[in-house]
């Protein structure tokens, strides 16, 4: 999929910016799915989709999440809003820990935390017309009056570029990027301050792609919202975030600001992600790292580094054996780096 070409500029990370406080975040988080059962019933196997997992995400900041298919991204995003109870570790949100909290203690948090999901149309009820779907956050959360519920949907429809008259109609009567800024407005309508972006825009055209980009864009400057914004596309990434975290089967292996990507990585899987990306400069040859094998099973991840058997810098004796520690390394861009031998 190529990147979308844009009209305005990525969010670029200010001083102010890197200094704004942590919002949402998880410490040491892990998630194990349990695999077939045996004739006793007790799981026989584990799927290990996140493995002591440590992110922030500030106030005001998109921070990009990248990584292979399989590796955990969306496991993340949906345990950092309690859409999933983390295994191990520890969630937190606006100054809470939220990890033990039931359902009826997360109820009022609803409100600051939302997603987007990939598939515009599996996501929307389709057998409810667009007013009935933005409603019904309203109506959970008592937002609005019944007299003031029409006026706030057409507001939100607007906001996000429809017009107040699609409310009558129903998600199979719009087009893909139509119905994804559908699925904007549903999350928009309780005031998040955080919104998971589960690649919102893999399942559009790259025409539209740009407009769903540059609409978050819009709405990020006017209501202060914080993404975790999940994609495949490591060029959308960079555009649009600004510090990108990097996964790889169930361990964030870097974070680093998403504008100095290409001068500061230093992880082996991140630089072959990097080189992996088109040029966008024409006639420009790349020099592509071609990483040996298939991603190990997350049911039997390796000992040591789980990426060591496939990296081409990777210490015998060292990396097999040891995980290495996820460390800060540069305190002015907030750059954290897992590796024994970074390049």
């Amino acid at each position: 999929m190529n990147a979308p070409h844009t009209q305005t500029d990525g969010p670029p990370p200010s001083q102010t910016q890197a200094r704004a406080p942590t919002l949402i975040g998880v410490e040491g988080v892990g998630k194990l799915f349990a695999g077939p059962r045996s004739w006793f019933g007790t799981p026989t196997t584990f799927v290990h989709a996140l493995s002591g997992v440590t992110l922030k995400v500030r106030r005001g900041e998109t921070m990009g999440l990248v990584g292979e298919s399989g590796c955990g991204k969306s496991t993340l995003g949906r345990v950092m809003l309690r859409l999933l109870d983390p295994t191990f570790g520890r969630v937190y949100f606006d100054g809470s820990d939220i990890t033990n909290l039931s359902e009826r203690e997360l109820r009022p948090l609803r409100r600051g935390m939302q997603i987007i999901f990939q598939d515009p149309y599996s996501s929307l009820n389709p057998r409810m017309t667009v007013e009935e779907i933005l409603a019904e956050p309203l109506r959970i959360h008592r937002l609005v009056s019944s007299k003031g519920e029409r006026d706030r949907i057409a507001e939100l429809l607007e906001k996000v570029g429809l017009r107040p008259d699609a409310m009558q109609r129903y998600p199979h009567e719009f087009s893909g990027g139509q119905r994804q800024r559908i699925g904007i407005a549903r999350a928009l309508a309780v005031e998040p301050k955080f919104i998971v972006c589960d690649e919102p825009i893999s399942a559009l055209d790259v025409s539209i792609q740009a407009q769903i980009i540059n609409l978050l864009l819009s709405l990020q400057e006017q209501h202060d919202i914080s993404y975790l914004f999940i994609s495949h596309d490591l060029r959308v990434v960079e555009h649009f975030s600004h510090r990108v975290a990097v996964m790889y089967l169930g361990y964030i292996v870097e974070v680093l600001s998403a504008d100095r990507m290409h001068e500061q990585a230093k992880h082996p899987y991140t630089r072959a992600l990097l080189s992996a990306a088109p040029s966008l400069v024409l006639g420009k040859r790349k020099l592509t790292i071609a990483l040996e094998g298939e991603p190990p099973s997350p049911i039997d991840p390796p000992k040591g580094c789980v990426f060591h058997p496939r990296c081409p810098r990777a210490l015998p004796g060292k990396c097999d054996r040891e995980i290495p520690p996820f460390e800060e390394i540069g305190i002015e861009t907030s750059h954290k780096l897992a590796c024994f031998n970074p390049e």
